[in-house]
């Protein structure tokens, strides 16, 4: 699966503000617990862009 496709679809459809009854939807699908992280993506999704287009290469000393 891909999670950024993924992600990008669910903010066009819900946007970032998502309601109840899109997140029962997203509960059918992914669960209380996934529905609760998605919709945390969701609400914060200009930062989680931001977060994602960041170069995370560690580097050992």
């Amino acid at each position: 699966m891909d999670y950024v496709s993924l992600m990008k679809q669910l903010h066009r459809q819900f946007g970032e503000n998502v309601r109840m009854r899109d997140f029962r939807i997203l509960v059918d699908v992914f669960g209380e617990s996934g529905a609760g992280a998605v919709k945390e993506i969701l609400e914060n999704y200009s930062t989680w862009q931001f977060v994602l287009s960041q170069d995370t290469t560690l580097v050992d000393k």
